[in-house]
């Protein structure tokens, strides 16, 4: 048994659970890079989020996102929360054209709610959204499989997440995502990185660590922090 083996892939792991999660309530956002994974709460946590609504969050925010000059990478959204990687070389291009999409979002769930009969609340989402920058390609990479899996628990019921790109993905439909950045930062095919996103943690975490090449760290310097 390797003890170092197991105790590195522990902190590899959980390393997501210790990103400093930055908004512009706290002003911790890290603003000095192009890469952010961005999560926003439903209000109360409440299970608001349905799939005609995501399905408009996504259009909207896709509309945004070319309207602002913002690039999508992947996105999911579950009932009680939304996750995102967005890549731009301006943060506030990011929060603007997500506000826009949330805003019509919770004008969809609103009307949604009120036509079934149930309580509608002031907010939906909560106002400020979390933004973790993501560093360099081994993080990107992590952040990915974290975000494929985020709704695993619900597959493993024959269910699905009100929204996922990576449902898409699958039937090799791309729309709305630049994935030609993430075939060059890994240096694959979409078919493959999609069949590695499905594999085990473990070996999601194994192909990252090439990535820690010294060589590789002074190009990321230049791809994801600002210059």
């Amino acid at each position: 048994m390797d003890i170092m083996k197991i105790t590195e892939t522990f902190l590899r792991q959980n390393q997501m659970s210790q990103e400093k999660v930055g908004t512009f309530k706290n002003g911790k956002i890290e603003k000095d890079f192009k890469f952010y994974h961005v999560v926003q709460q439903t209000y109360n946590n409440r299970n608001l989020l349905t799939s005609s609504v995501a399905t408009y969050y996504h259009k909207i925010l896709s509309r945004q996102c070319l309207e602002n000059n913002v690039i999508m990478i992947c996105s999911v959204v579950m009932p009680t929360h939304t996750h995102e990687i967005l890549y731009a070389d301006d943060i506030d291009s990011i929060s603007k054209a997500r506000g826009v999409a949330c805003r019509s979002a919770t004008f969809a769930a609103k009307r949604e709610l009120k036509e079934k009969g149930y309580s509608v609340p002031d907010r939906i989402v909560e106002k400020y959204p979390g933004y973790i920058p993501i560093k360099d390609r081994c993080q990107l990479l992590i952040t990915l499989k974290y975000i494929a899996d985020n709704d695993a628990y619900m597959r493993k019921d024959g269910l699905k997440a009100p929204y996922s790109c990576f449902s898409y993905w699958k039937k090799a439909y791309y729309k709305s995502y630049c994935v030609e950045v993430l075939e060059s930062l890994f240096e694959t095919d979409m078919k493959a990185l999609i069949s590695l996103l499905e594999s085990d943690r473990k070996d999601v975490i194994r192909f990252a660590d090439q990535f820690n090449d010294p060589e590789y760290a002074i190009k990321d310097e230049k791809i994801f922090r600002k210059q």
